[in-house]
């Protein structure tokens, strides 16, 4: 997402202004297509958005149904009934969706706004991913309750308490630069898997894990998994420091 609006950067960026940011990518597709294939290249777009929209839509109506509607409400769910709740959560998020659209703030960057939405979860999901990876004492009610606190912590801090924040850390830090909301997620990250530590030793899980089971496949290890991994980590350090020029 980002390589097409650096690319349009060097070839417009003296015929374009910083107020023209939404003509940039417009303005490469019209530079680097033929005219006959605007069209096409309009199709394909639109397709492209239909169908992102249509998989998040069918993967939330999923986890509605398995992990709401027949735990919740209807615990004998006839598969019909299941298909109606999901279609049903579609519709809803459907309409939630166009009604909060022309809400959104497109004054800025587009990409940093949805990142930030995407962060909202994304620190949330990873304490909680690291916390049952390397301990065993991380509880299934603290996971959940970061999974709650966690978004609603980030979104507080980096939304609604935004500019009371920044001057504090800046007066705090004595710098002029707004700290950027990556560090604002590190912050409500560390705080999160505080929260699980917390929550885990307040009240800890008492079920006992079931006996491990012969897997039905071979789990042996590849032999090049440890330097492929190392190249992989190399490579994308490489990317980043060459990118950051």
């Amino acid at each position: 997402m980002v390589l097409p609006g650096v690319i349009a950067w060097h070839m417009f960026k003296d015929q374009l202004a910083p107020s023209d940011y939404l003509q940039a990518y417009p303005s490469l597709v019209k530079a680097v297509l033929p005219p006959a294939l605007g069209g096409l290249f309009a199709a394909i777009m639109v397709g492209a958005v239909l169908s992102t929209f249509n998989s998040v839509l069918n993967s939330a109506a999923t986890l509605f149904s398995d992990g709401i509607y027949r735990p919740l409400f209807r615990k004998q769910a006839t598969d019909r009934q299941m298909v109606r709740s999901g279609r049903w959560c579609s519709i809803v998020l459907a309409l939630a969706a166009m009604a909060t659209a022309p809400r959104i703030d497109t004054s800025g960057s587009l990409y940093n706004y949805l990142q930030q939405i995407n962060a909202t979860f994304f620190g949330p999901m990873l304490a909680v991913i690291l916390a049952a990876l390397f301990t065993r004492r991380a509880s299934a009610l603290a996971a959940k309750s970061a999974l709650v606190v966690g978004p609603v912590v980030f979104y507080l801090v980096n939304f609604v308490y935004r500019e009371p924040l920044q001057q504090a850390a800046q007066s705090v830090f004595g710098i002029t630069e707004p700290i950027h909301f990556l560090h604002w997620l590190g912050v409500v990250f560390g705080f999160t898997v505080l929260l699980i530590l917390a929550i885990s030793a307040w009240r800890p899980d008492r079920r006992v894990p079931a006996p491990a089971q012969e897997s039905p496949i071979d789990m042996t290890p590849w032999p090049l998994v440890r330097p492929v991994s190392a190249l992989i980590v190399l490579l994308t350090l490489a990317c980043y420091i060459l990118l950051a020029q």
